[in-house]
């Protein structure tokens, strides 16, 4: 045997520890098991390198000893806890031990008492507190089981934390599915609850007293929260005043929880709604009333409404009504529902429907009964406002020039004002409950019908023109402004508005000739600058050409093309002369300046001036002018005349071969004096010939000739002055004959006059 005489006293306690035959432990001061004795390994039936895993340990046992021990070694207060072996439960005493002369601290833990057997040696006092401490324990689980509450106990220093098996299994989780770990409960937290629970501890660890209390939501397995009631108390403490260890309860309150949230929601929607809501049990107590119920009669926002009596709000009348009629058939039905009166603590009188409403329990006893009421005041007030509007409207529609026609929806008239049977020129009588199409003309009745029947269906409002037929057959156009509404039975029908609007059409048919006439107007002017910006540039270019050519070469040009330079410049003034004549015409004609003026006119002499006039526009083309047997002098406008004979023989040459020539005739019938232009030119194509006379229209196969597009249309108005016609005879590449004809009759008439 070794010689321990001279050890250091630390290692002769750890040769007598570990030959203990009893259950001894040694842990570090932060809880860990550092050495166990012989009979330790024997009766825990361990081996020696594995004792820190604790195989041996209950994982709640395990965190019980861990704290305690943890305890111990901070406070240096001995204790006693319990754990449970396969052989049964033991208690171990904990003790605070110094092996060297360093500060570190060690914690004995040795067993006291075996469950089952007491051992030898042992004082009464021990044995007494052992009883007291099973007996306590066993109160305190058989309290938590019958209460479905879970348990916690945190190290507050450590952060270490022990779960109860059924503080896991509110969570759905089994004791072992969930370390016992202050992060899983942090992580469960909702995170709209997470600061004011960490924040909750606080009061807790600042008095001995104070107990934790709080309220939050945890994850649950599945996903979803439960509501927990968490209550703890700090039940160790170091000297300094620092918490040490801390107990506490969980319980279950997602139930409760979705009962006060349906109760709050409830108050909060009584609140919000504008009527009287007040409830009262049997014997007429009220136990609730709204703050608008309140403000209704004038009862207080703070005053205890089970002081006050119902009764004292009713009138005598309106109290019979309450006591006799309304709750004892609420109390037989389950409702009664009516109209009564209440008065407020100021005297005044409210109208109210009231509703009463009888609640049973699931044993049909009478629990409390409701009263719901509505201040019909404003209602009244609104009705009696609607009865005195009606009169005004009906005033209003007697006395309004409008017609106004109400037709139920089989079709039928059961309501016409004055002013309608005026138009019409019937008697109210004559009228109601007959159709409508009784003053509608024959043709337009299917159509009312068809239309009538779509309305119905659509309950729109629309504008539709209808004629109408007085009761002596005169007919006038009236416009009819529908619309719709149902009546307290819910049958609909149609009022009309009629409005006589003959006149109206009549001038807005002016005004649509004028804006017309004005569009008309205003493109001619458009198309007139555009044709005369047009049609001078040619000539113009022209007579500059030569005028410049002159004023340059004059004593170097032959004699002869002077002359050609001279006609050139000639021309060109002469076809600028003549449209600015037709536009002059024009211009007087849309004006109204024109008139119809004739006098004696020598048809002959006016036509060979008209030759000469063309060839020097028209050099080289001829004119072979055909006189049969006519008047020598006619009773003519001789400028309207001279427009219509200059425009057809102008368009005869512009639109003929230069070597072509075009034949102008003159002769009389019995009644008629007729002037004929006859050409072999482009000929007019038949689908151009209905706009012939329009003003600034070309032909579809004359865009390459220049040409103003008003010749036509002057022809056509100064032969209107002279009530004659014009026909038109052409072929596409052949030729156009136009004959002009004047009657005889109007020449001689003005010849004798």
């Amino acid at each position: 045997m070794a010689d321990t005489s001279k050890s250091p006293p630390h290692i002769l306690f750890l040769h007598a520890f570990h030959a203990s035959p009893f259950i001894q432990l040694l842990f570090r001061g932060n809880g860990e098991l550092a050495e166990a004795s012989d009979g330790a390994l024997r009766a825990l039936r361990c081996q020696r390198e594995k004792l820190p895993e604790h195989p041996w340990l209950r994982q709640t046992d395990a965190l019980q000893l861990n704290n305690a021990v943890k305890m111990v070694a901070r406070t240096g207060e001995p204790a006693v806890t319990a754990i449970q072996l396969p052989q049964g439960e033991i208690f171990l005493e904990l003790t605070q031990v110094s092996l060297t002369s360093q500060q570190t601290c060690w914690v004995l833990a040795t067993q006291t008492e075996l469950t089952d057997t007491i051992a030898s040696g042992s004082s009464p006092g021990l044995q007494k507190r052992k009883e007291e401490l099973l007996a306590n324990r066993q109160r305190w689980q058989f309290a938590l089981e019958g209460t479905n509450i879970g348990v916690w106990d945190w190290n507050i220093q450590s952060s270490e934390v022990y779960f109860s098996p059924r503080w896991k299994e509110i969570l759905g989780y089994r004791d072992h599915e969930l370390p016992n770990s202050l992060e899983q409960w942090q992580q469960r937290i909702h995170p709209d609850d997470y600061q004011r629970v960490m924040q909750a501890h606080e009061p807790a660890f600042s008095k001995s007293d104070r107990l934790y209390r709080s309220e939050y939501r945890l994850r649950h397995r599945d996903g979803n929260y439960r509501w927990i009631s968490s209550q703890g108390k700090v039940m160790s403490w170091a000297r300094d005043g620092t918490p040490l260890r801390m107990i506490g309860t969980h319980a279950d309150i997602t139930e409760r929880k979705i009962l006060e949230e349906q109760q709050e929601r409830m108050v909060r929607i009584l609140e919000a709604t504008t009527d009287s809501v007040n409830i009262a049990t049997p014997d007429g107590t009220m136990i609730f009333w709204n703050s608008h119920g309140r403000a209704m009669v004038g009862v207080e926002p703070d005053e205890d409404v089970t002081a006050i009596s119902f009764d004292l709000f009713h009138p005598p009348k309106s109290l019979k009504i309450l006591t006799r009629v309304a709750i004892p058939s609420a109390i037989t039905n389950g409702i009664w529902q009516g109209e009564n009166v209440i008065t407020n603590r100021h005297g005044k009188t409210i109208p109210v429907t009231q509703v009463i409403i009888a609640h049973r329990d699931q044993q049909g006893n009478l629990e409390y009964l409701s009263s719901i009421m509505r201040d019909m005041s404003p209602q009244k007030k609104v009705e009696e406002a609607l009865r005195s509007s009606e009169q005004r409207l009906w005033r209003l529609l007697e006395s309004t020039p409008l017609g106004v026609v109400i037709i139920n929806s089989c079709g039928t008239i059961e309501w016409v004002n004055p002013a309608m049977c005026h138009k019409v020129h019937y008697h109210f009588e004559s009228l109601a409950g007959h159709s409508l199409t009784k003053i509608l003309p024959e043709e337009s009745r299917m159509a009312w019908h068809q239309w009538f029947e779509q309305f119905g269906n659509a309950h729109t409002s629309s504008s539709e023109e209808w004629k109408f037929v007085r009761r002596g057959g005169e007919s006038f156009l009236a416009e009819i402004v529908s619309t719709s509404f149902a009546d307290t039975s819910g049958q609909w029908r149609m009022v009309a508005y009629v409005t006589d609007i003959t006149k109206r059409k009549r001038f807005e048919d002016e005004l649509l000739r004028s804006l017309r006439q004005q569009e008309e107007l205003n493109e001619l002017k458009s198309t007139f600058v555009q044709m005369v910006s047009h049609e001078f540039r040619t000539p113009l270019a022209g007579i500059m050409g030569s005028a410049e050519l002159l004023k340059k070469y004059l004593e170097r040009l032959s004699p002869e093309r002077r002359d050609e330079h001279l006609d050139t410049i000639l021309s060109g003034v002469q076809r600028m002369v003549f449209m600015m004549e037709e536009i002059l015409a024009l211009g007087a004609m849309d004006s109204g300046q024109t008139n119809f003026s004739p006098s004696p006119v020598d048809l002959v002499a006016m036509c060979r001036a008209i030759q000469d006039q063309l060839h020097s526009i028209f050099p080289g083309q001829r004119i072979q002018l055909d006189f049969r047997d006519i008047p020598t002098c006619a009773m003519l406008d001789e400028s309207l005349l001279h427009h219509i004979l200059t425009n057809l023989l102008s368009n005869a040459l512009k639109y003929s071969p230069a070597t072509s020539p075009v034949h102008f005739s003159i002769f009389n019938t019995t009644k008629e004096l007729c002037f004929r232009v006859t050409d072999f030119g482009i000929g007019i194509p038949e689908s151009d010939r209905g706009r012939l006379f329009e003003a600034f229209f070309r032909g579809s196969n004359a865009s390459h000739i220049q040409g103003t597009g008003i010749g036509m249309m002057i022809v056509k108005r100064c032969l209107d002055l002279h009530n004659g016609t014009i026909q038109i005879q052409s072929k596409p590449n052949q030729g156009s004959t136009f004959t002009v004809t004047i009657p005889l009759s109007q020449c001689i008439a003005e010849e004798k006059s």
